[in-house]
């Protein structure tokens, strides 16, 4: 098979893992944005049952109960979210493995360290209190309707809002979007950069060279600062410049929020045929 068959074959690989992973973001966002409208609806429901006598003892019980449901939903999405967690780690690995064994064969060692594991025990303290925004401005609705400032169908309506109307979920939709996300995508990053070290060696003693290139989701939600560098290609290990921040990879821990939270870029392996001159003072394959 010539280079070019190769080079074409890894870059359809690459491609085909990043469809995989930005299927795999879209569809954990959802799933978090499902639960919370089953608690919106489950919510509604409580104050519907409550019926006109929402008395002190109705809004303390109805109050209770939403209290029990928003942390079963903060348990819920802390479940979903160490799924996800392990999804994303495992597509990271296939970025570059997957289309590094196009080039190496079964010479390329797939094991490594389990990144998911590490973030997953981080996943209470992100979801942990989640709700308690949504849950206090609940309650203020829950106080004016038992103080009879507003009706119980008011309460209904302002309770049942969507994720994108003002109401007491439209914070907590967005939090939770941006929490699954985030660290998602931050773990794939994470993944994909472990393994890129690791495989970097073998590619080149099989005579090629492997960089890293920041892809970018390329439509308009894209910052201005992650656009700039989009296509650049930098040697494995080093950072890129991007925002007047060097990050390992997007969403690397160590760069702002501004830089990192909500990013949907990508850093895609490159390999290209090395001259001889590239080659001449590798070591001998062992």
């Amino acid at each position: 098979m010539s280079d070019d068959d190769l080079q074409q074959q890894f870059d359809a690989e690459v491609n085909k893992v990043i469809d995989q992973i930005d299927t795999t973001e879209r569809q954990a966002v959802q799933r978090a944005l499902d639960l919370l409208n089953e608690l919106r609806a489950e919510i509604r429901l409580r104050l519907a049952d409550a019926g006109q006598s929402f008395t002190s003892s109705v809004y303390k019980q109805v109050e209770r109960s939403i209290e029990n449901d928003i942390n079963s939903f903060e348990q819920q999405l802390q479940g979903q979210l160490t799924s996800d967690l392990n999804k994303m780690a495992t597509l990271g690995e296939a970025l570059i493995d997957n289309p590094s064994i196009i080039i190496t064969g079964p010479s390329l060692s797939v094991s490594g360290a389990n990144v998911a594991q590490i973030a997953a025990s981080y996943v209470p303290g992100l979801i942990k209190g989640l709700g308690n925004s949504a849950n206090q401005a609940i309650a203020t609705i829950l106080r004016k309707a038992v103080l009879g400032v507003s009706s119980i169908e008011e309460a209904i309506q302002e309770v049942g809002k969507n994720l994108k109307d003002p109401g007491p979920f439209k914070g907590l939709g967005a939090r939770a979007e941006t929490i699954v996300r985030t660290e998602g995508l931050r773990v794939q990053s994470m993944a994909a950069d472990q393994r890129m070290k690791a495989n970097e060696p073998l590619i080149k003693r099989f005579g090629w060279s492997m960089m890293q290139a920041w892809l970018t989701a390329d439509d308009f939600r894209v910052r201005p600062a992650h656009a700039a560098v989009n296509g650049w290609e930098v040697e494995v290990g080093k950072p890129f410049l991007v925002g007047g921040e060097e990050l390992r990879y997007p969403r690397d821990p160590k760069g702002s929020a501004g830089n990192t939270i909500n990013c949907r870029c990508v850093a895609r392996p490159v390999v290209k045929r090395m001259t001889a001159q590239q080659s001449w003072h590798l070591p001998l394959a062992a």
